[in-house]
């Protein structure tokens, strides 16, 4: 689109400055008439129409010819210039439009230490059993919980899931485990009655804040990988697993939180160390986490290609 419109402005300025040219051809072409005429032996008659034209109305024949081309070529230039400004104007804005989301957004952004201090009181409070003063320990928390899942919620089938768990799995298997997951995310809440939901849902709704403001403009990425700088790798794992959750879900229950995720590779960078099982990457498909061999991510792209 932007390169159309580039073509069609060299376009005019090509025709203005053709007219440009005709115009000033025929003026002096007109001049030579005048002046030369009594030693033209060739072509007698056109010389002594243009010279009767000029001589007996000078304006209307100036107006109707080179006057035409001149107005033309003025226009053209003129519809350049507006185009031009247009353009300029639009930028401006831009500009301002930009400025003013930045301006937002690293608020927000500075506003994280402010959430993510209040999430480790809630934790200090809300867990005193456990000793846990921080997200990271309840990221620890969580990791044990796991461990301990199947043997506490009597499913002993959910190792096997786990352990089942490939890349190569069918997409119904893929499901079955995420349900599984569903479940464990939403027991460790309820076993351990903290939840720091309003967390996730802040940094959810900076996400969505960039993707609004900024999707028209194709740089999300370059904002979305400045928040996730920002985020640990415990935090990153926690954000991983809520979303899969039934806290992740929309009023409509669909996981939308996931969904974003999902499209804009925010959880990319994530080390594998922190992931619960390894193969739970598998949740995320349309992510290419940092941390996937070729062949795996060869792997997604043809099962990609066969589901579509």
């Amino acid at each position: 689109m932007k390169k159309s419109k580039i073509q069609n402005n060299n376009l005019l300025y090509i025709i203005a400055l053709i007219g440009l040219f005709i115009g000033i051809v025929l003026c002096i072409y007109f001049v030579y008439v005048v002046f030369s005429y009594k030693y033209q032996t060739s072509n007698e008659w056109i010389y002594n129409s243009v010279l009767k034209q000029i001589k007996n109305n000078f304006g209307d024949f100036l107006t109707g010819t080179v006057g035409v081309l001149f107005t033309l070529t003025t226009t053209l230039f003129l519809f350049i210039t507006f185009r031009e400004q247009r353009k300029q104007f639009d930028l401006s804005n831009q500009d301002q439009n930009q400025s003013r989301f930045e301006t937002t957004y690293f608020n927000l952004l500075s506003m994280l230490d402010d959430v993510r201090n209040n999430v480790n009181q809630d934790i200090s409070l809300k867990l005193l059993s456990s000793e846990s003063k921080s997200i990271y320990d309840y990221y620890n928390l969580l990791e044990k919980y796991y461990n301990e899942y199947p043997t506490k919620s009597n499913k002993p089938e959910f190792n096997n899931i786990m352990s089942g768990l490939k890349n190569s799995s069918i997409n119904s298997f893929v499901e079955m485990a995420e349900g599984s997951i569903q479940d464990f995310f939403d027991s460790f809440i309820k076993e351990n009655k903290c939840n720091i939901g309003y967390y996730f849902r802040y940094i959810y709704n900076t996400i969505k804040f960039v993707i609004d403001e900024r999707g028209q403009y194709n740089d999300v990425s370059r904002y979305l990988n400045i928040l996730q700088a920002q985020l640990s790798n415990e935090e990153l794992a926690l954000i991983f697993y809520d979303a899969l959750s039934s806290y992740g879900r929309d009023k409509n229950g669909i996981k939308r939180f996931k969904e974003i995720l999902n499209t804009y590779q925010v959880l990319e960078n994530i080390d594998e160390s922190y992931l619960l099982n390894r193969n739970h990457y598998v949740f995320y498909s349309g992510i290419n986490f940092k941390f996937l061999n070729r062949t795996e991510l060869e792997s997604i792209k043809n099962k990609e290609t066969y589901n579509e």
